[in-house]
């Protein structure tokens, strides 16, 4: 949500941790069971920031995303591939975290910025698979 607010809505530099904050706040509500509460993303920021000003930045986040908050990272791939491939479940979680780190290394890199979240994942699982030396990349990834 970051990134997609960034592009659309210039913010000065003093906000820049308001933002995250309420960047949190709102993939906290769309992914966990628990969300956070905005009393407690507060207070992880020192209380730098208030409720009632982490609340305004989320409706100003929504706007500008036009409420379209249905992203799909390359985290879902990962998964989505990993289990179409077989394995047993501890080398599933080896190669679960390992592409983890590949696919936040390429959340650092610009010259990823363009390719779909589909191709960040694949890309993360062969390196990952290859990396591990457990085998054939390709045989893996036929599925």
């Amino acid at each position: 949500y970051l990134d997609r607010f960034l592009s659309v809505e210039p913010l000065k530099k003093n906000r820049l941790q308001l933002l995250g904050a309420t960047c949190m706040f709102v993939a906290s509500k769309m992914k966990e069971t628990i969300p956070l509460t905005a009393e407690k993303l507060c207070i992880y920021t020192d209380n730098s920031i208030g409720p009632d000003e982490l609340v305004q930045m989320e409706l100003l986040t929504l706007n500008k995303l036009k409420w379209d908050l249905a992203s799909v990272t390359p985290h879902d791939f990962i998964e989505h591939f990993l289990s179409k491939m077989p394995l047993g479940e501890d080398t599933r979680q080896i190669i679960r975290k390992h592409a983890q780190t590949f696919v936040a290394l390429c959340a650092t890199d610009i010259k990823f910025i363009s390719n779909p979240p589909s191709m960040i994942a694949a890309g993360s699982v062969a390196a990952a698979v290859q990396g591990l030396h457990l085998g054939n990349t390709n045989s893996f990834l036929s599925y």
